[in-house]
């Protein structure tokens, strides 16, 4: 089959049963942002959540992560990277820390986490992706394209009120020059 089938196969197959969704949501400045966050343990990850407790909208941070020893993994990365201001913000009620499969439906957690998340949710930063370009298409499936569609469908039933932004670090330094500052 060829690269192009493939690709048609798998836009189809994650696509085929997205509603229709016509009407414009009306934006407005939110004060108490709830945001998804995934791949705190990872390097542009520590530095986005860093940002996000520093943020005086965002009032609560879930946290995504493969790992149940995430919190300890971005406080380490945290001290590494000279980010120890933010360490008392990780153990405080403005951070949840979620053993999630993003992969899975409602992300592999239970009914209640889930419906708070649908109940709450205003935007969703996905930053967590593999990044090997010798990998095929299939490979990337589970857990990474299946996940994004699980993303959307709860952002489908926020009624649209959750954003998603996926960003990759891959993406974030691919312009970078040497001439650069660090």
């Amino acid at each position: 089959v060829s690269r192009e089938a493939r690709i048609e196969a798998m836009i189809e197959k994650y696509t085929v049963d997205l509603p229709n969704i016509t009407e414009k949501l009306e934006r407005s400045i939110i004060k108490d942002v709830h945001i998804i966050l995934t791949g705190t343990t990872g390097y542009l990850g520590s530095y986005l959540l860093h940002y996000l407790l520093s943020n005086t909208s965002v009032s609560r941070i879930y946290c995504f992560n493969r790992t149940c020893d995430a919190k300890d993994r971005t406080a380490q990365s945290f001290a590494s990277k000279g980010l120890t201001d933010s360490l008392p913000f990780l153990s405080s009620p403005q951070v949840e820390f979620l053993h999630a499969k993003v992969g899975l439906p409602q992300f592999g957690l239970d009914d209640d986490t889930y419906a708070l998340l649908v109940a709450n949710t205003d935007a969703i930063i996905h930053n967590a992706w593999t990044v090997n370009f010798n990998r095929g298409l299939e490979s990337f499936e589970d857990p990474h394209i299946n996940s994004v569609r699980n993303f959307i469908d709860l952002s489908i039933k926020t009624g649209g009120r959750a954003r998603i932004f996926f960003i990759s670090s891959i993406g974030a330094v691919s312009n970078y020059k040497s001439t650069l500052p660090p």
